[in-house]
């Protein structure tokens, strides 16, 4: 079922049904909410493997990832929660680190081929 979410999540952005879109990102962020880590250990790994698809495929990664980090701007305080950001920390850090080697050579890229 979890992983069928990220699916549908992303059919739904790219058929335009953006009220179906909502509902399921809602679902996702309850489910993520109580199964991520611990049950659901490959969340991060499968929004990654977005991540190099198509623009719509990225902004539906982006968007389940800012609903599962936006639990720690909402949860309490406490050792389980420092717990949970130190492991998204150490999931995300070498990938956006990756993304952001890549991004200034692509930019110089682009306005090199605009301004020869």
């Amino acid at each position: 079922v979890r992983k069928g979410l990220v699916v549908l999540a992303q059919q739904l952005y790219a058929a335009g049904c953006q009220a179906e879109f909502k509902g399921v990102v809602d679902c996702f962020q309850a489910i993520a909410k109580t199964d991520f880590p611990v049950q659901w250990s490959t969340l991060l790994d499968e929004l990654f493997q977005y991540m190099e698809g198509t623009i719509d495929q990225r902004i539906v990664s982006l968007t389940l990832l800012e609903v599962v980090v936006r639990r720690f701007r909402e949860e309490e305080r406490s050792d389980n929660l420092w717990s949970v950001i130190n492991y998204t920390g150490d999931k995300l850090a070498p990938r956006v680190l990756a993304i952001m080697q890549v991004l200034p050579l692509s930019l110089s890229l682009s306005l090199y081929t605009l301004c020869p």
